[in-house]
């Protein structure tokens, strides 16, 4: 198996190098870097702390106002981790487990089981105490240069801050907390104990009562630039309420809280007696879907912890909300503010070691200006150039596709395509013999469509299609719209309204250009493999933000990276 795509970051020395090994678009990121008032591109939350001891205190957290930045904030999360895993051995440090892949709640718990006694300490403040100036040191520490260091230390801060909320926050907590993590260990192990931090949440665990002090505590957190929370700092032992990040780690293994687990058997046992939407409506919940999605989540999350139990008892749930005609929903989102998706839809077959491959792309494009703009620039300089191949003549016609292009055509577009802030999404399946194409078509779409409904909320929706005569547009129609009512009727977030489906063709639009050559990159990294084919997908992997397996009923995405067939274990013979 080849080594996984890194980019290396001691490379790059300027601004728009630096946006380019981050797959953000340079103009996105100078206007964030160079912004004087961010307040343009977050926006800033006050949340209430649920622990009662915190009443009238709050949480400050940013909400990204621009799905391109916070793309950008994903790509940049991704593309760094992989980096910093494949240079800095120490990363993910063992003792941390918060933000971490593979790592949780339940892995942090594990640690301390059984433990007789148990020391609980928080760091105050954990996000504001990192400041832009330590995220610098850190990506300095990384052997970046000076100036990208500075410059992204800008860009992953605000206010001169780590920011709570953004998604490339957590890595650099992790990173840097390393120094923390090594020291507050070696103290562990002078005290014969086991230490685990969860973000702000440090745990040491003994059989003996003689664990470090306070003052201990503080001075590592100190001399690693953090502060130890008054409010936080107590020892339990073995009898007492023995929990870890909201697990108990009495016994050998962690359990979810008796009364959690008390109150998820009354909920199926009175939305049984009493029926699920009576039962639903006396929990106080406006929309039966919004309580049977807080029941789910909260079974989702007992099975994480305990698999047979939390299984068991979500199966039953799940047979009374398909008695009752029911599904989980999200509560729409009124303060969104209205935007504009256009989804452009194209499909594809390639030839594999497997078999022929059937795929359906949906690309979702907000900024059409700037992505018509990007199109036709690469357009004329393709033709301005009189040393590249190709047909010319063809391209000014019929525009771009993967296809007829050359290698260096190709190239140049995938080059292009990495600074347009779009989102693909791409479903496939083998085709057999006696394959329909249309059935194909439908079932793929039908398997992608309904979370880009939900994820469009409060969104005014157009579905573009290329022409395609094996697709009758009444049956797109009725895809569409089904999926548009099914959520309408559970009153679940959906666009503001049903979504407008057309047909067109390349010719009239071309930014069809975009799922033809998503699909095409994604055919070659699949089918051939080649070390272009590699580059050009890891070039814009960011860009595909879902790939469903249907022949192995997988999903795949960011936490979960796609790989071709021929590099992955357990695929369809």
């Amino acid at each position: 198996m080849r080594k996984p795509f890194v980019t290396d970051f001691r490379v790059p020395d300027t601004l728009d190098e630096l946006a380019q090994s981050l797959g953000i678009n340079p103009v996105l990121f100078s206007s964030v870097v160079n912004a004087s008032d961010r307040s343009v591109y977050y926006r800033e939350l006050h949340l209430s702390k649920k622990n009662p001891a915190s009443a009238g205190d709050y949480r400050k957290v940013f909400s990204i106002r621009t799905p391109s930045l916070g793309d950008a904030h994903k790509a940049a999360a991704r593309r760094l981790e992989r980096f910093v895993r494949d240079i800095d051995a120490r990363y993910p440090h063992p003792a941390c487990h918060g933000y971490v892949t593979g790592r949780s709640t339940r892995t942090n718990a594990e640690v301390h089981c059984g433990a007789r006694f148990i020391l609980h300490a928080d760091i105050e403040e954990f996000f504001d105490s990192i400041t832009e100036g330590t995220v610098q040191g850190v990506l300095l520490y990384l052997g970046m240069k000076q100036t990208a260091a500075v410059t992204l230390a800008s860009f992953l801060t605000i206010n001169g801050r780590l920011p709570l909320g953004l998604h490339s926050s957590p890595l650099i907590a992790n990173l840097a907390c390393l120094e923390l993590d090594d020291r507050m260990m070696t103290l562990a192990r002078r005290y014969h104990a086991n230490y685990t931090r969860y973000a702000d949440d440090m745990t040491l665990s003994s059989a003996s009562s003689r664990l470090p002090s306070r003052n201990e505590i503080e001075s590592i957190l100190q001399a690693t630039g953090f502060r130890l929370s008054k409010r936080k700092f107590f020892m339990t032992k073995l009898g007492q309420s023995h929990f870890v990040t909201g697990l108990s780690v009495s016994d050998k293994v962690p359990h979810v809280p008796r009364r959690m687990k008390k109150r998820l058997r009354q909920e199926i046992y009175l939305a049984k007696k009493y029926g699920l939407q009576s039962h639903i409506a006396r929990c106080g919940y406006l929309r039966v879907g919004i309580g049977a999605r807080n029941v789910s989540g909260r079974l989702h999350y007992l099975a994480g912890v305990e698999h047979d139990l939390g299984n068991s008892m979500l199966t039953e749930w799940n047979k009374v909300l398909e008695e009752n005609h029911v599904s989980p929903t999200f509560f729409p989102r009124f303060r969104n503010e209205v935007r504009s998706v256009s989804f452009y839809c194209d499909e594809t077959e390639f030839p594999t070691t497997r078999g022929v491959v059937y795929a359906v792309a949906l690309v979702a494009v907000e900024e059409l200006g700037m992505a018509r703009d990007t199109t036709a620039a690469t357009i004329r300089s393709i033709i301005a150039d009189p040393f590249v191949p190709g047909r010319k003549d063809r391209l000014v016609s019929q525009g771009l596709h993967f296809a007829e292009a050359t290698e260096e055509v190709r190239s140049a577009y995938v080059k292009a395509l990495a600074d347009i802030p779009f989102r693909a999404y791409v479903a496939f399946d083998l085709l057999s013999n006696t394959a329909d194409r249309e059935s194909e078509y439908l079932g793929l779409l039908s398997a992608l469509i309904r979370d880009r409904l939900i994820a469009c909320d409060r969104a005014v929706v157009t579905m573009l299609f290329e022409e395609n005569p094996s697709v009758d547009l009444k049956d797109l129609n009725s895809v569409v719209l089904g999926n548009y009512d099914a959520l309408a009727r559970s009153d679940s977030r959906r666009p503001t309204r049903a979504p407008d489906v057309k047909k067109i063709r390349k010719a009239d639009d071309s930014l069809l250009a975009i799922p033809d050559f998503v699909l095409g990159v994604f055919g070659a990294y699949m089918a051939k493999y080649r070390d272009i084919d590699v580059s050009r997908f890891e070039r814009l992997r960011d860009r595909y933000r879902l790939i469903f397996d249907k022949v192995n009923k997988k999903y795949y995405s960011r936490f979960k990276p796609f790989t071709p067939w021929e590099e992955s274990d357990g695929v369809a013979k």
